[in-house]
């Protein structure tokens, strides 16, 4: 097997690659830039999956060896275990709910910040007014 170049590869991945042996590892494979033809086919070759030059994200079941072929590319940025998903909860869609509604008050925080920057730089009071009310709104 190749040297790995380990500063690529996350801690959960280095200690697998120590216990794994032969066994295929499931992998996260984040690339520098956008790939080229042949740094396609190279990912391809290896098994990677849903390759395209429009992501720079991949996943794949890869063997140790192939693992640290990867490492050794000068256009992978980092190579991470992949940790298995697990089915959702009653309490974790709550707190989905929650975030939802925090995204929507940020997004609405961001349309009214928005409206009043761009306002007209004579209006100057019209804006600290806005985003006054907003700071009030907001910090109850």
């Amino acid at each position: 097997m190749s040297e790995v170049e380990r500063w690529k590869l996350d801690a959960g991945l280095s200690a697998k690659l120590e216990t794994s042996g032969l066994q295929e590892i499931e992998v996260i494979v984040r690339v520098k830039d956008f790939l080229t033809s042949s740094e396609i086919s190279h990912l391809e070759d290896l098994g990677v999956r849903g390759v395209s030059d429009k992501r720079r994200v991949f996943t794949a079941k890869l063997a140790s060896t192939a693992i640290a072929e990867l490492s050794n590319q000068h256009w992978v940025q980092s190579l991470k275990i992949s940790r298995p998903l697990r089915p959702l909860k009653a309490g974790i869609l709550s707190l989905f709910g929650i975030i939802s509604i925090g995204v929507m008050i940020s997004n609405t925080f961001s349309s009214f910040y928005l409206q009043a920057i761009e306002g007209s730089p004579k209006d100057v009071r019209t804006k600290e007014k806005t985003l006054a009310i907003l700071a009030h709104h907001f910090s109850d």
